[in-house]
C-alpha cells in the first residue's frame, strides 16, 4: 500500500475559551493524590504575601511557581467529522476520525516543598540590621 494513500491524521485548532494550568506535582504529594484516603487541598494566599500557596489538611504546604517553556504543549481531544456524498447517486456517508487542539499551553506550575518555618520578625533597612555591629 503506497503512503499517498494516507490522508493522515486530521488536527483542527478551536480553543474552547477556557483557561488551563498544568501542576507538576512532586513525587509525594502525586502518591499521596493517589491513595485511596486521599486528602483534600487548598489554596490559599497568606497575609502579607502576593502569592498563593497549596496545602493539604497534614499541614504540608507547597509554593507555586510559574514556569514558562521554550515549546507549546497542545491539549488535543478526540474529534470525528462526516462527510455527505458529493455525488447525486451515492448513499453512503464517510466519517473521518482526528484531533482537535482545544488549548496551548506556554507555562506550567510547578509545586515546590515548603519549609515550615517558625513567623519571622520584621526586617528592618538596612542600616538597622548592619549599624548595631559598628
Amino acid at each position: 500500500m503506497s503512503s499517498q494513500d494516507n490522508a493522515g491524521i486530521r488536527l483542527d485548532f478551536a480553543p474552547d475559551g477556557r483557561n488551563y494550568r498544568l501542576f507538576e506535582l512532586p513525587p509525594e504529594l502525586e502518591s499521596l493524590l493517589q491513595s485511596p484516603t486521599a486528602p483534600v487541598l487548598y489554596l490559599k494566599q497568606p497575609e502579607n504575601e502576593s502569592s498563593a500557596v497549596l496545602t493539604n489538611v497534614q499541614g504540608k504546604t507547597y509554593t507555586l511557581q510559574q514556569k514558562n517553556t521554550s515549546n507549546s504543549l497542545l491539549l488535543l481531544t478526540p474529534s470525528s467529522t462526516t462527510s455527505h456524498p458529493s455525488q447525486p447517486g451515492e448513499s453512503t456517508q464517510t466519517t473521518h476520525h482526528g484531533l482537535t487542539a482545544v488549548a496551548a499551553l506556554h507555562e506550567t506550575i510547578e509545586l515546590v516543598t515548603q519549609a515550615p518555618t517558625a513567623e519571622q520578625k520584621a526586617r528592618g533597612k538596612w542600616h538597622e540590621r548592619f549599624g548595631r555591629n559598628r
